[in-house]
């Protein structure tokens, strides 16, 4: 992995989040076949594909942190858990344990 590219705490506050902040990235991505482990998986949804059914496919990469504003379309996966999502603006599942 290179350097860290994001700590966690910069992240919710310039995406005025919600949830946890004691993690570090390494990249972004928002499409799983791009993504690398230690990488910030944004589920987005769009007009042919939803992010939000790929984040258990970015889990299996090794992403550091799943962002996403769907709280409806968000069904927490083990073992990433949703702490203190508020039901409007963005928030965080990330993963149990201490950052790497």
């Amino acid at each position: 992995m290179n350097s860290v590219l994001w700590l966690g705490v910069d992240v919710l506050k310039a995406i005025k989040g919600h949830g946890p902040s004691d993690w570090e990235a390494y990249g972004v991505s928002i499409d799983t076949r791009t993504l690398k482990k230690g990488d910030i998986f944004f589920a987005l949804a769009g007009p042919n594909y939803d992010g939000h059914q790929f984040i258990s496919e970015a889990i299996k990469k090794g992403a550091s942190v799943i962002i996403s504003w769907d709280i409806k379309n968000l069904k927490p996966v083990e073992p990433y858990k949703a702490k203190g999502i508020k039901e409007k603006g963005q928030f965080v599942l990330r993963k149990e344990g201490k950052k790497k």
